[in-house]
């Protein structure tokens, strides 16, 4: 693990329900339409693509005494895959933080993270760059689905994209959603006051703007 010093500032963890506010997306779709409608609809099409194969090759029904023992494993596998669903939204995002050390930045997003050191660190911007799909798809939405587009722009402005001195980009998507756009600003503040070459970056590029 790589050794980022002394904390410095820590952003406050928004909740899901806000997260989603911040997205465009609303509470409605955190707390009903995802564990009501969404997750119970993955289950479904995870299963039925697990399944289909063996359905194919068995040209006769299961028998009997078997029928009750194949739904017990059905209904115990349904439970197992929207449990996994719960945990990944709801109980998982608790853990993200976003801090600021002596050394570097600590950021963890879901199952990602990362220690950046800022000798490693060339640049920061706000914003991504879209690939060619995507930048297709924005020009369709934007004419066509007005909404969509809405949502992706504002996901990418939401996203943080880090360059490192040998050429590598990182990008989080979605991270300023995640954490207290006041503290967002106070950790900007406090990380140009000690490293003024990061306030030297453009915020956004052209590529950026779906």
């Amino acid at each position: 693990m790589t050794y980022l010093g002394e904390e410095i500032f820590r952003a406050r963890l928004l909740s899901g329900a806000q997260t989603s506010e911040a997205e465009g997306f609303g509470w409605f779709f955190h707390y009903m339409l995802l564990p009501l409608v969404a997750f119970p609809a993955n289950c479904f099409l995870i299963l039925l693509v697990l399944l289909s194969p063996f359905a194919l090759l068995r040209s006769e029904p299961l028998p009997e005494h078997v029928r009750p023992l194949a739904l017990g494993i059905l209904i115990g596998a349904a439970i197992v895959i929207y449990a996994i669903q719960f945990w990944y939204v709801y109980i998982l995002p608790r853990k993200d933080c976003f801090r600021l050390c002596e050394r570097g930045l600590q950021i963890r997003i879901g199952l990602r993270r990362a220690d950046i050191l800022f000798d490693d660190l060339k640049m920061i911007f706000h914003g991504r760059t879209l690939s060619r799909t995507e930048q297709k798809l924005c020009t369709v939405n934007r004419i066509f689905n007005p909404g969509i587009h809405a949502i992706t722009a504002k996901s990418v402005d939401q996203s943080l994209t880090f360059v490192y001195t040998n050429g590598e980009t990182r990008v989080f998507k979605g991270l300023l959603a995640r954490f207290e756009p006041e503290d967002m600003t106070t950790l900007s503040e406090e990380l140009i006051a000690r490293h003024p070459r990061f306030g030297e970056t453009p915020t956004t590029t052209a590529s950026d703007e779906p």
